[in-house]
Order: C-alpha cells, then structure tokens, then sequence
C-alpha cells in the first residue's frame, strides 16, 4: 500500500542551525500517514549519513563550579581534558582514564 500519494513538489534548505540543517519537503501522502513517512525518511536520511561518515554536531556546554581547575585531577590521554580525582571515564571524550 502506497503512502506517498505524488512525490516531494519542494525540496528546500530552510535553515542552517548550530546542530544541523532544515531542509523543507512538500508532497501529499495518505491521510494520517504523515507521521510514518516522515519517520522513515529520517532513519533512511541518518542510515545514508552513517555511510557516507557524517556527523551530526550537537551543543554541549561545560560547567565549572571554582576551585582550581588543574588541581589534582586526572588528564585524559586522549584529548588532555582535566578530569576530577576519582572519575573512571573523561568528562570530554568519554575516554577510559
């Protein structure tokens, strides 16, 4: 059974953001079926990025509460990123430490 009922009239970059790409699509679909074709053209979209190598960024902020940041902590091998005492993975990276 046919979803799609004409394919995409518009296809449209509507924005760059921060963490990705708007891309606008207009078409018609089967009545309350926008949903299911909107969810398979995003598993369909992340499984090409996947092959193709490209990453979606995401934001990611740290914190800092005072005190010295170097203090005795442990630095990640990986990425040198300070890590308090006592931590098992790098708050950067997620590294083993």
């Amino acid at each position: 059974k046919k979803l799609i009922k004409t394919p995409p009239q518009a296809l449209r970059v509507q924005k760059f953001g921060d963490s990705g790409i708007d891309v606008r699509i207009l078409g018609d679909v089967r009545p309350m079926m926008q949903w299911e074709v909107t969810g398979e053209l995003r598993k369909r979209l992340k499984k090409a990025f996947d092959e193709e190598g490209i990453e979606i960024p995401w934001p990611h902020i740290k914190l800092y509460f005072g005190g010295n940041q170097q203090g005795n902590g442990i630095v990640c091998k990986a990425c040198s990123h300070p890590n308090p005492e006592g931590n098992k993975f790098c708050g950067n990276c997620g590294g083993a430490l």
